[in-house]
C-alpha cells in the first residue's frame, strides 16, 4: 500500500515559486530547512508522516555536524535533551 503524502503547508490560489525542494524533515531536511531559512532562501519541506516518527534517526552527530547544529542555533536545547544520554555508555 502506497504511503499518502502530506504537504505541511497551506495552499493558495496563487502558485508559489521555490529555489529548493526537501524531501522528508528528518534530521537532515530539518536541519537543511533551518540553512536555507537563515539564508532566505526560498524552500519547500515535503513530509509524508504527519507526526514526529519513534524510530531513531540522526544517532550519530560528528564534529561537522555538531558546527551545522550550532550554526542554527539549536545545538545547547539539542544537547540539554540528549547529550546527557551519552555518559551512561
Amino acid at each position: 500500500m502506497r504511503a499518502e503524502l502530506k504537504l505541511l503547508v497551506m495552499y493558495s490560489a496563487t502558485e508559489e515559486e521555490y529555489e529548493v525542494i526537501i524531501c522528508g524533515c528528518g534530521p537532515t531536511g530539518a536541519l537543511l530547512s533551518a540553512l536555507l531559512a537563515r539564508l532566505r532562501i526560498r524552500h519547500l519541506v515535503l513530509e509524508k508522516e504527519p507526526e514526529i516518527t519513534a524510530d531513531p534517526r540522526g544517532i550519530v552527530l560528528d564534529e561537522d555536524g555538531i558546527r551545522i547544529v550550532q550554526s542554527v542555533g539549536v545545538y545547547k536545547a539539542l544537547f540539554k535533551d540528549i547529550g546527557q544520554g551519552w555518559y551512561q555508555f
